[in-house]
């Protein structure tokens, strides 16, 4: 290992590489083009933390003068004044940004998690297909801080495990063993648990938020004086190629990388690397080229004030786009994050250097300082959780679509079990109906469920997000291949059974987000032999006409396909809300144009060629419905959509009402309105 000043030292380039992160992560919350990795700015940060924690940690303990209450009351000096000062603030600037009754309870269940320094395990609980945009989370940059503080929690106590078991080994070779090899089984098994529970869909992802899938970031940190030895030792040519590689490294992450594409994962190894790589060479050499370039003042400056603006650029840029309705406006958001590097640098004179020069002239640190931060932490979750218990008013929508994958003990429940016979023999001589389709499919299915008598019908479900209700057709999702396994064999084992006769419905009624198999962008329909090249129209066609009339033969005398419902620029719910709350004209705001419906009128043209000449089936258009002449609209003296083009009960009910003919042909009788307004 290396000495302990090499540890401690300070080296201004440190700050610089700060600097660096923190761009990146601005320039990229700001939508900034060619910031489009710039979250790796979180995983350079993390390398960063790990190198001068575990450094600090080692440091004392080689000196014999490690103290738990020093270190964390440290923590708590360096951490807590502005993270809750900022929290606070957002409380009062949320009070007048934040309109509808959602917005509000879920910013304050923000505030208490939060605050409690557990932020990052709410927001993996919050990822979900019918989860708001991140844009509309203040606080949800916080997930980062959180990580970093169990990090800090955890790491002494590890470390004081390692050495103190280290110095009492009669061999040194079993020392050696231990304190080398313990740090390496955990970085190894956080990295190879960080890669393989990486989401690749809408499923939480754990990599992403988990402090132990993190750890491998701060131990790779913590390892740099490790190889400081061995670069000291090489030549000022190969630090320097070293430094410019690393540095290139990170840029290209920040350029190349999208979120689109699965993360942390293996790729978060590149900026972490590089981050790594640069630590251990400008310390090794720090004349290196770009060791003096990140030593600057301006990026040096930068660096000093990185935390603060880390702290304060999210919760403005939210609350800037709350103001717009939800749209990104570049010069907007760029004017915001200049905003919040100012409160940074007032933060950053004000409190934080103020307090660091405190704590240097103070001396030792006791366990007092911990218990008033635990304390400040504590008053502020409960400021939280008492606006909580507040009454706030009726959200204007309604309740959101249960979770697509759950499953009830309803024999007719198709989602993940295959019980087609015991769903039969369940109908009891009732008119039985059977819904397909992905997450629109269940809006209408809970409709319905809602409403037909259930001593005449039995009504059957085959729903599932993002699965459409065609047959023989897979739309593409390469980012899971998990979730097209799933949906093909659902899909499968629900044809079989309508062609052996198991399962037969009366009627039928086949909805789904129909738009996007016909823009050109989210999916591409094949068919079951890949080999085959067929047009996205001419597969779709074909294979929802084969879908219809397998129906038909197993039993639906009727069928009704719901056609597309208008997209929405903005989610419904929080936009009608806003608008209402500050006069503005809600169909400008929140509707759209229905001259932008180009995809979703060309997938009804394709639905209505599907269905040419079949007299069993009937279309139903909700644009004929929901838009006039120009313009769509969101909300209708009720809010018609629980987001962008999930259409809410109030949506549906006036769908309904509109083609009550066709509602009423399909069951066999009138579907009766809405129970309770």
């Amino acid at each position: 290992m290396s000495s302990e000043g090499a540890a401690q030292a300070y080296v201004p380039f440190v700050d610089g590489l700060r600097a660096v992160s923190i761009l990146a992560v601005v320039g990229y919350h700001a939508g900034v083009p060619g910031f489009d990795g710039g979250f790796v700015g979180v995983d350079v940060f993390l390398v960063i933390s790990g190198y001068l924690i575990i450094g600090q940690i080692q440091a004392g303990l080689r000196s014999g003068r490690h103290s738990m209450a020093e270190f964390w009351g440290r923590r708590v000096l360096r951490i807590l004044p502005p993270y809750l000062l900022v929290i606070l603030v957002s409380l009062v600037l949320a009070h007048y940004c934040l309109v509808s009754a959602g917005e509000w309870r879920d910013f304050l269940n923000q505030v208490v998690w939060s605050a409690g320094m557990s932020g990052n395990h709410y927001f993996l609980q919050q990822q979900g297909y019918f989860e708001t945009d991140a844009d509309s989370k203040v606080l949800l940059h916080l997930w980062s801080l959180a990580v970093e503080e169990q990090f800090y929690l955890v790491t002494p106590l590890i470390l004081v495990a390692i050495w103190t078991f280290g110095r009492r080994a009669k061999s040194r070779v079993v020392a050696a063993v231990w304190q080398l090899g313990l740090p390496c089984v955990l970085f190894v098994s956080s990295l190879v648990l960080c890669i393989a529970l990486t989401a690749e869909d809408e499923t939480p992802n754990y990599a992403f938020f988990l402090m132990p899938l993190r750890a491998w970031e701060f131990i790779l940190g913590g390892a740099i004086p490790v190889a400081l030895g061995v670069l000291r030792r090489s030549g000022r040519f190969v630090n320097d190629a070293l430094q410019m590689l690393a540095l290139l490294a990170i840029v290209v992450a920040v350029g190349s990388f999208s979120e689109k594409a699965p993360f942390p994962s293996y790729r978060a190894m590149l900026p972490a690397l590089a981050a790594t790589v640069l630590i251990v060479c400008g310390s090794a050499q720090p004349a290196g080229l770009v060791a003096r370039l990140l030593a600057t003042r301006p990026l040096v400056g930068i660096g000093l004030v990185s935390y603060s603006w880390y702290l304060w650029h999210w919760p403005l840029l939210a609350f800037q786009r709350a103001l717009n309705y939800g749209e990104r406006k570049l010069p907007d958001d760029l004017v915001a994050a200049l905003v919040s590097l100012a409160l940074a640098v007032g933060t950053y004179y004000l409190i934080e250097r103020p307090i660091r020069r405190w704590r240097q002239a103070h001396g030792a640190l006791t366990w007092r300082f911990s218990q008033l931060g635990l304390l400040a932490c504590a008053a502020v979750a409960g400021v939280g959780l008492g606006l909580l218990r507040l009454p706030s008013g009726g959200d204007v929508a309604l309740a959101m679509v249960v979770d697509e994958d759950q499953t009830t003990d309803d024999p007719c429940d198709f989602r993940r079990k295959h019980s087609f016979a015991a769903c039969t023999k369940a109908r009891s001589g009732r008119e039985l109906g059977l819904v397909m389709g992905d997450s629109h499919a269940s809006g209408i299915y809970r409709y319905l469920d809602a409403r037909l008598d259930p001593s005449a019908f039995a009504l059957a479900r085959s729903t599932s997000r993002s699965c459409s209700p065609i047959q023989g057709v897979v739309p593409l999702r390469s980012r899971d291949p998990r979730w097209e396994e799933r949906c093909v064999k659902r899909k499968n084992a629900l044809s079989k059974s309508l062609k052996k006769g198991e399962l037969a419905p009366d009627f039928a009624i086949l909805t789904a987000w129909w738009k996007v198999y016909a823009d050109g962008q989210d999916r591409q329909v094949v068919l079951p032999d890949r080999s085959k090249k067929v047009s996205q129209k001419r597969a779709f066609v074909a294979q929802l006409r084969n879908t219809l009339k397998t129906l038909n033969k197993a039993g639906a005398k009727r069928i009704l396909i719901v056609g597309p419902a208008p997209e929405l620029p903005h989610e419904a719910p929080g936009c009608v809300a806003r608008a209402l709350a500050w006069g503005d004209p809600v169909d400008e705001r929140c509707g759209t144009p229905r001259s932008k419906l180009g995809p979703s009128r060309r997938a009804l043209r394709w639905l209505e060629e599907a269905a040419q000449g079949l007299p069993y089936v009937r279309i139903v258009d909700p644009t004929s419905t929901l838009c006039d002449e120009r313009q769509c609209r969101a909300y209708d003296t009720e809010v018609l959509y629980l987001d962008r083009h999930h259409l809410a009960d109030a949506g549906i009910d006036r769908v309904r009402a509109t083609n009550e003919d066709a509602f009423s042909w399909v069951v066999g009788q009138q579907v009766p309105p809405p129970r309770v307004r």
